[in-house]
């Protein structure tokens, strides 16, 4: 076993390293570990029967539980919102219009006032929606009628919301960072990097840079051979890793096991599946033995059996989403869960003061001329006044 686990790749030089280089080099007799066929690693080893066939997957930290900010929004659908609020514009036009005929056709009592605007009629149905009393008086049955359908629409959708809200706030929020390698290279937040000597960093250097895999080798944070230093980083959330899925999964059950709660995951989507066996020297003597004592553990499933039993536990954390769902079904609501409806209220009261600001300011500002228009009246009728009264006394010399 090479002491960093580098299965090995080949020099300029035509050396080897890794455990690769100690076979080459006969310094041991064979693998411990199963290693990937690849064609230079069979012209430079002799490799034993079928052992398995993996692929590579993305290793990275179990994500946590996090807030929700747009939480408010997820109850209904993007078309559902898109429907709702249509229905908001369709109701006050109808309200509006039906004002409007009211008035052009005299139908019923009439009063000067200007409930009829569309703006009202938007701020009368806003109103029904958010549950707030109206004032449906008898001089305005008929439009109650388009009012009532209305309120029964909103209470359906209300009743809708809260339920469906209540239940998503308290639901745990689990935000997956990548599912495939295509996600995983064109996002920025996680670097990753490949396994040193590995045939994966061969095959995505020697790939087009176009190419899926040389992208990844492109964009990759470098190597990382010690098994030690990769996983606990990959644990601190410093970095994601690039290796086999069997090794993954088996290393996920382990932490499991020691921790007692999931600390890694591992993405769904593969790449680069491979077939695995031990190496050997070349022409050594230790090949046909383990042949034909691994044919007979192949044939009898006792290798995949033995495979399956060191990942038993990893496939609770193997669904981050379903995991937390099924194991914390109720969890207490902190503040951040509200920051979303937080910054929405606050984003309408801000703009509610900055209404209200320029009502009064401009209100003074009408105010203001209006008292400068009076003196000025006022100071024009004193002058016509006194101009009446000098020419009277004038008149009586």
């Amino acid at each position: 076993m090479d002491p960093y686990n580098r299965f090995g790749s080949k020099l300029p030089n035509g050396t080897w390293t890794g455990i690769i280089g100690m076979l080459v080099e006969q310094k041991a007799a064979f693998s411990l570990s199963p290693i990937a066929v690849s064609l230079s690693r069979y012209q430079a080893i002799d490799f034993s029967g079928y052992a398995d066939v993996d692929e590579h997957a993305v290793l990275y930290a179990y994500p946590q539980l996090e807030p929700d900010v747009a939480g408010f929004l997820r109850p209904f659908s993007f078309p559902v919102w898109m429907v709702v609020f249509s229905s908001i514009l369709v109701t006050s036009l109808a309200l509006a219009a039906h004002e409007y005929l009211r008035r052009k056709l005299k139908l019923g009592p009439h009063k000067k006032d200007q409930r009829g605007n569309l703006l009202s009629q938007l701020m009368v149905t806003v109103r029904v929606l958010l549950s707030q009393t109206q004032d449906l008086n008898a001089r305005k049955a008929q439009s109650s009628i388009l009012l009532v359908m209305w309120l029964w629409a909103s209470f359906v959708l209300t009743c809708v919301y809260k339920s469906n809200l209540m239940s998503m706030l308290v639901a745990p929020v689990v935000n997956i960072p990548f599912t495939n390698f295509e996600q995983l290279v064109n996002q920025k937040k996680i670097p990753y990097k490949l396994p040193a000597a590995s045939i994966f960093v061969e095959a995505s250097h020697n790939s087009a840079p176009e190419t899926l895999l040389g992208k990844l080798w492109r964009r990759s944070a470098g190597t990382a051979a010690d098994p030690v230093e990769v996983f606990g980083a990959v644990m601190r959330n410093e970095y994601a890793f690039i290796t086999f899925r069997i090794p993954i999964l088996a290393t996920m059950d382990k932490r499991f096991v020691e921790h007692k709660r999931c600390m890694l995951t591992v993405a769904p989507g593969t790449l680069l599946g491979v077939s695995q066996a031990w190496g050997f020297p070349k022409n050594s003597p230790w090949k046909a033995p383990i042949d034909k004592a691994l044919r007979g553990l192949n044939e009898f499933g006792i290798i995949n059996k033995l495979l399956k039993d060191t990942y038993a536990k990893s496939t609770l954390c193997v669904n981050p989403v379903k995991t937390e769902r099924t194991m914390n079904r109720m969890r207490s609501l902190g503040l951040e869960d509200f920051l979303g409806v937080f910054a929405l209220f606050g984003a309408g009261s801000l703009m509610a003061m900055v209404v209200f600001m320029a009502e009064v300011i401009v209100g003074r500002c009408h105010t203001t001329a209006t008292s400068k228009k009076r003196m000025q009246k006022f100071d024009s009728k004193e002058n016509d006044a006194s101009n009446v009264v000098s020419n009277d006394g004038r008149s009586s010399f």
